[in-house]
């Protein structure tokens, strides 16, 4: 059996690329052999599961404070320090026959230790669009070093939608779409439900990159006309962005009409309960909730700046350059001609066992 070990972003908590993650574990646990490196001190939400398929956990973390200059020094213990510690690991624990880094441009580090091992298949995947634009020139001309370095030490450069990848890599890659789980997000285990007015779900961290503050205006100008509508949010608050949503909430009286949940509630019940999931990001890589979303029946208004590789058909684009009153104006529109009925769109690929073949090929191309 081949033996993979996985670079992850952070800890196995629940967000989207360690979701992404524990797909393709699901769908190829009994083929490879799987270990991780994380970078995280604590036990987080999936380590449990990840052990019950045989695999290691190997944890990577540097304390660097909250300053831009301990942010600077922990990104340089982990491009120096790593490099040392992936080193030996790959010594004691391998050989490996795959080295698969979710860890966008930090992944520099992996990839000379596993090239500089002899690791045949060493992979970077893109999760994220990484924008540098605004940095000053100096950080611009480090990044793209640090993308020349993944150039010439990856075999293959991977990632889930075209401005991902174009934004993280040098030289040719792969789009591979990010997989969801069917049997989870499955419309047909729910009861159809009838609306007598919009019920919007929000899903994903509630945070400024988010913009939940958006969804909740677009649900005040839903309940001057609709005044029992409700917004569902479910996601884990960071940065105090969450008191500044609860107080326009507040303010503008509309705490009877949200709801919160946590990350961990039971996200195609919650789906079920709606009619339309709004996704206003400021940015996104791919937005698999919009295709979990497509696959429990719901209409879907996103963001346009999200990549298009994520609509099954049930996705409207708009700008959050507008004022909400118009997305509002399209949703009440919507649900007078549909009554907010569930549709019934074709997400089969997005599957996560179809997804994890192409994977699977990869792993298998030398």
């Amino acid at each position: 059996m081949k033996k993979v070990l996985i670079i992850a972003q952070g800890g196995l908590n629940r967000g989207g690329i360690q979701t992404v993650i524990m797909n393709y574990l699901r769908c190829l646990h009994n083929t490879y052999s799987f270990d991780i490196v994380v970078f995280s001190k604590d036990k987080r939400d999936y380590d449990e599961e990840f052990l019950s398929y045989g695999g290691q956990i190997f944890r990577m973390y540097y304390g660097g404070g909250s300053s831009r200059l301990g942010k600077q020094r922990e990104k340089f213990l982990r491009f120096t320090k790593g490099y040392f510690y992936l080193k030996k690991i790959l010594k004691d624990r391998g050989p490996y026959d795959v080295v698969h880094c979710h860890n966008g441009i930090e992944s520099t580090f992996a990839l000379r230790a596993a090239k500089k091992m002899n690791v045949p298949v060493r992979i970077s995947q893109a999760h994220v669009i990484f924008d540098d634009h605004n940095n000053n020139y100096f950080f611009r001309v480090k990044n793209d070093f640090l993308k020349k370095i993944i150039n010439k030490n990856a075999t293959h450069q991977i990632g889930c939608s075209k401005l991902a990848c174009d934004s993280s890599f040098f030289g040719s890659y792969f789009i591979i779409k990010n997989p969801f789980d069917p049997i989870v997000f499955n419309q047909t285990d729910y009861d159809e439900n009838s609306f007598s007015c919009p019920v919007l779900i929000q899903v994903g961290n509630i945070s400024n990159l988010k913009n939940q503050l958006y969804s909740a205006k677009i649900l005040y100008h839903i309940v001057k006309r609709y005044k029992n509508a409700r917004l569902i949010f479910v996601g884990k608050a960071y940065g105090g962005y969450d008191l500044l949503l609860n107080d326009y909430i507040e303010s503008n009286f509309l705490k009877g009409n949200v709801e919160f949940h946590s990350a961990t509630s039971n996200i195609p019940l919650l789906m079920s309960q709606a009619c339309y999931l709004v996704q206003p990001s400021r940015t996104e890589s791919f937005a698999i909730v919009l295709v979990e979303a497509q696959s429990m029946g719901l209409r879907c208004f996103a963001s346009d700046v999200i990549p298009q590789e994520a609509n099954a058909g049930g996705v409207r684009y708009l700008s959050i350059k507008d004022d909400p009153c118009i997305w509002a104006n399209s949703i009440m529109h919507d649900f007078e001609q549909s009554g907010g009925c569930r549709e019934h769109y074709d997400c089969s690929d997005y599957k996560a066992e179809t997804i994890s073949f192409e994977i699977d090929k990869i792993y298998n191309s030398k």
